[in-house]
């Protein structure tokens, strides 16, 4: 076996990666092929791309549990309305958009193929619908990885050790005693 297979998880060869998943990073795959997709649907862009971006960020940088089911529900949301877009599309696009027009003479005319321009409707709905999956899956993976046990435990992992800290009170001076403090020991420090 070569020296990084023997590494363990704690080491320093996996900062760049904080969390080694392979439903994460399937989720992190999935959202650039959905995000390639996003432009077949105006209302989903905005949605996606937050999605998208919140999931690359992981490639580099640990993110909280709220912050990984945050960008699950973003994902969820661009599903949404990328699966709404093309049945719209699908049901109402071709009568909408190859309809033929006839003008003030009733003479007909036509720009384009009706044949050709059916099947562009069908493509676009059906590429539409594709993203939306895309995006389902994303976000199915993320609640996966943040909502299962796979998060603690990597989390449990890649943490430093250091959970020996305590709270401090707020307002509270580290090694006063609490007890026999007066109100005349402030004007005396004065």
């Amino acid at each position: 076996m070569t020296q990084q297979a023997n590494q363990s998880p704690t080491e320093d060869c996996c900062k760049c990666l904080p969390y080694r998943d392979g439903v994460l990073i399937s989720a992190q795959g999935l959202s650039i092929v959905g995000v390639c997709l996003l432009w077949f649907c105006l209302w989903a862009i905005p949605f996606g791309l937050v999605a998208f971006i919140m999931l690359q960020v992981v490639w580099c940088c640990k993110m909280n549990k709220c912050g990984l089911i945050t960008a699950g529900v973003f994902a969820a949301l661009a599903a949404a309305l990328m699966i709404i877009k093309g049945i719209l599309v699908a049901v109402s696009g071709v009568t909408l958009v190859c309809s033929s027009s006839y003008n003030d003479d009733y003479y007909y005319y036509s720009d384009y193929d009706d044949d050709a321009c059916n099947a562009a409707v069908i493509i676009a709905s059906s590429l539409a619908i594709s993203g939306g999956v895309f995006w389902i899956a994303t976000a199915v993976c993320t609640f996966v990885f943040a909502c299962g046990p796979r998060y603690m435990k990597l989390h449990d992992i890649y943490d430093d050790g250091d959970n020996t800290a305590t709270a401090t009170p707020v307002g509270t001076v580290v090694g006063a005693d609490t007890n026999t403090f007066k109100p005349d020991d402030v004007e005396q420090a004065r």
